[in-house]
């Protein structure tokens, strides 16, 4: 007899074809491929009805694909083989089973579950669209972002940095024995998001250096709700896009809160200030978005490195070169000024103008720039180190991820210096520290540091000591060590 299916010659004894598996009982490949049900729980592999012929290549039962289409019985209309835990019964006409690893069901000609038992759920990014444009870009990196969490953190946010900047305000305009009402305190807020809520521009020039903390806290807050989010929100393969977008979701919250925040804050009687469209978009809108998107940019840089271990050794490390300068500092004065608290209130300016690369001449202050150098290129060595970086871009990484824990430091640091050039008269009267003067003097003479220090240069001193100094020498210490690991295997090879 011939085989119905492929033609083949089959001896009258044989019940399938040899050649291609199909069943010739009753000349067509038999029963259909049953009633078993496919509820993907394990053990319960049974399959119901007459098998109508073998999926091709494959033995039935056995889990393990075929290597072609099945072929067989019309038990059924194929469908799409998805993901389980069950071996592939034999059944009739169906989808390409796959090999799975632990028990379960397959209904006869119709879905087989195959998968290796319990599979992890983890997040997946949503899929675009077929075709390009925004709604491409809103499936594949907004719909799934942390909108309601950007809504109430921008709001936490608004809220802790304008009641810092009140705070921080009010005792410097008391101090100075002006009136500290709710619109002397809201304009310096929003002149450190670089507005105003008048009709001219802001002049910092007039602002106590001691404001700079309302600079840095109300940028720094949203650089560290932003990198949270963008640490919350990763999963494997996320895209850069993506995680800059979630960091920058903070601006969902402060946004409203500036629109809403600005109407009641504005001096005078006027509902809006003049430049509130001005307001919106720089302080509610590029503020948030370009200090959180910034966040969750260095998430994705370098949260393979930044454990709470990084952070600390940030800490301890900028802590260590503190105190070195104050003993630099000791040693660099006259010993009749050798007083413990004007020598604190002066290591601000010494801390400061060693990373800064601002000490004058080759006297005992040259080593407040010889420390930090060198310790915080040791720290970003060992820390590369640790890590086994063995690629260039993986040193600078390693290297550069204790920075973010080396900025509260540098910002005490900011602090003594600002209250120091705003307070320091005061503060020698109260302590009874006649020597404050002559130290800060003497400090100041070996130092090329500006000692009108301002606002705006506060966060910048904050930017380029704290978080640029360490990245980049941190950095170069982690590059370091892949340098010389390669050099030792290229010695060893030879």
């Amino acid at each position: 007899m011939h085989c119905p299916q492929c033609g083949t010659e089959v001896a009258d004894d044989r019940s399938s074809c040899p050649a291609c598996g199909a069943g010739l009982a009753d000349g067509a490949g038999g029963g259909h491929g049953g009633d078993g049900q496919s509820d993907g729980r394990p053990g319960s592999g049974q399959p119901g009805g007459q098998p109508g012929g073998q999926s091709g290549g494959g033995q039935p039962g056995s889990g393990q694909p075929g290597g072609g289409q099945p072929t067989g019985g019309a038990g059924g209309q194929p469908t799409q083989p998805t993901r389980g835990a069950g071996q592939a019964g034999p059944g009739g006409q169906g989808g390409r089973p796959q090999a799975g690893g632990g028990q379960g069901a397959v209904q006869g000609g119709q879905q087989a579950v195959g998968g290796g038992g319990q599979q992890q759920q983890q997040y997946q990014q949503p899929s675009g669209g077929s075709g390009t444009g925004l709604r491409d870009f809103y499936d594949a990196y907004v719909a799934d972002l942390p909108i309601a969490g950007g809504a109430v953190a921008g709001v936490l946010v608004y809220v802790v940095g304008f009641v810092i900047t009140a705070a921080v305000a009010a005792i410097v305009i008391e101090a100075s024995g002006g009136s500290a009402d709710l619109e002397a305190v809201s304009e310096p807020f929003y002149n450190a998001h670089f507005t105003t809520l008048t009709s001219s521009d802001p002049n910092y020039e007039v602002f106590p250096a001691t404001l700079g903390i309302a600079f840095v806290a109300i940028p720094y807050m949203l650089f560290i709700t932003g990198s949270r989010f963008g640490r919350w929100h990763s999963y494997e393969g996320i895209e850069l896009p993506e995680q800059v977008l979630a960091g920058a979701a903070v601006v969902v919250g402060y946004l409203p809160a500036v629109a809403i925040g600005t109407a009641f804050l504005t001096p005078g009687s006027d509902t809006f200030p003049p430049n509130y469209a001005g307001v919106l978009i720089i302080a509610g809108i590029l503020y948030p978005v370009l200090c959180g998107g910034f966040g969750g940019l260095v998430t994705y840089v370098l949260d393979e490195y930044a454990s709470l271990r990084a952070r600390v050794s940030g800490n301890l490390t900028a802590l260590f070169v503190f105190l070195l300068t104050f003993g630099v500092t000791y040693m660099a004065v006259d010993s009749s000024v050798q007083e413990p608290v004007p020598l604190a209130l002066a290591t601000g300016f010494s801390y400061i103008a060693g990373h800064l690369f601002a000490v004058d001449g080759d006297g005992t202050l040259f080593l407040v720039m010889l420390v930090p150098l060198v310790l915080v290129a040791a720290v970003g060595y060992l820390r590369a180190r640790r890590s086994g970086a063995e690629e260039w871009v993986d040193g600078l990484r390693a290297g550069s991820s204790f920075a973010f824990g080396y900025a509260p430091i540098t910002l005490i640091a900011l602090v003594v210096t600002a209250v120091v050039v705003d307070f320091g008269g005061e503060i020698a009267t109260e302590l009874g520290v006649s020597e404050l003067p002559l130290v800060v003097a003497e400090v100041g003479s070996q130092l090329t540091l500006e000692s009108q220090l301002t606002p705006p240069q506060f966060l910048e001193w904050f930017v380029v000591v704290g978080i640029l100094y360490p990245l980049v020498i941190g950095g170069i210490g982690g590059a370091l060590h892949v340098l010389i690991q390669r050099t030792i295997s290229n010695r060893a090879g030879a």
